[in-house]
């Protein structure tokens, strides 16, 4: 891309003088605003996974090019053939930058974050803006995934009420810096001092603290059977988990241990390590006890009964060959 982009420029016709090369073509605050104009509504449509909203931002010419780490593809036709086919599951545009080249000409880029099921990609993606008799189009559109190792883009946090779980007072109108990966600074609003083009939060209205921790992760403590029944329960949480995950994170819990459940939570558990949009989760599988609980279903047990030392063995090799990590400790004790 950088080859390309110098070999337009050096193709232009040079300027008639030095006064003109440092004087900024007339008209370049409408250009960049045009451009960005475009540029919202092009990722705009990706979020609404929208194909005739996000087609309509590209020129529809044979000259269009779609470049990424395998090389370029020329054409228009093609884009179309494949827009709408692989939309991501969550997507979000960050660190937006634009550069006026030329007259009518605009250059654009910004960091991406996309999740395809489980998987998840990061990287930096740029776009030739170009004004034409039908309006801006894009006709250069590129997506290179990020080198390991390349921090996330600078951002703040703006506007909220600050609990920083050391005990000191809340800060109001508070701002949180974060770059490279760290909480750079924090304080009241005028007390940091924001980078200019970083990407801020509006947080006005909320609460800013640090990851609440739900040790205790049983929806069961209490018999409510009465009011719902409990298989139906069970199996609402074993087949959309993802409900429960969008609670925990609105309530602002980060970390959850399920201190015991049925076998499948231990693979929800490793599913939600995969994901962003699901706190990280630890399973502690079935629970060794010495009652024959009414949480048991005809088909899973949720508590395993110790009627003797030999079946307490069996258990703990049990939850051991399902890879629960807490049992090594009582592995050990076993051996013994």
């Amino acid at each position: 891309m950088r080859y390309l982009l110098a070999a337009a420029l050096a193709a232009r016709p040079s300027v008639a003088s030095a006064e003109s090369r440092l004087r900024p073509p007339r008209g370049i605050s409408a250009d960049v605003a045009a451009a960005r104009h475009l540029f919202e509504a092009n990722l705009d449509a990706i979020r609404r996974h929208d194909r005739a909203g996000y087609l309509a931002c590209y020129l529809d010419s044979p000259r269009f090019a779609l470049t990424g780490p395998t090389g370029f593809t020329l054409g228009y036709d093609s884009l179309a053939a494949s827009a709408g086919s692989g939309w991501p599951d969550h997507f979000e545009a960050l660190d937006l930058e634009l550069t006026p080249l030329a007259p009518g000409r605009v250059y654009g880029t910004y960091r991406y974050r996309v999740r395809y099921g489980a998987g998840e990609q990061t990287g930096l993606s740029e776009r030739w803006f170009v004004e034409t008799p039908g309006g801006w189009k894009i006709e250069v559109s590129t997506a290179f995934p990020a080198i390991a190792g390349v921090p996330a883009p600078p951002r703040a946090i703006v506007g909220g009420t600050l609990l920083d779980g050391t005990g000191r007072p809340t800060i109001r109108d508070a701002v949180v810096l974060m770059r490279d990966g760290k909480i750079e600074a924090v304080g009241r609003r005028g007390q940091v001092r924001l980078p200019a083009g970083v990407d801020t939060l509006d947080a006005r209205g909320c609460w800013v603290l640090p990851g609440l921790v739900d040790a205790h992760g049983r929806p069961d403590a209490l018999d409510l059977r009465s009011l719902y029944p409990y298989e139906e329960a069970e199996r609402r949480l074993r087949e959309h988990p993802e409900r429960f995950h969008r609670a925990w994170l609105a309530c602002g819990v980060t970390a959850v241990f399920d201190v015991g459940g049925y076998p499948w939570t231990l693979a929800m558990a490793r599913a939600a390590e995969a994901t962003t949009e699901a706190p990280h989760v630890a399973a502690a599988g079935s629970l060794l006890s010495t009652v024959d609980h009414w949480l048991n279903l005809a088909a899973e047990r949720q508590f395993i009964y110790l009627a003797d030392s030999a079946t307490a063995v069996e258990g703990v090799r049990y939850l051991a060959s399902l890879g629960v990590g807490w049992c090594e400790r009582a592995m050990s004790c076993t051996r013994r």
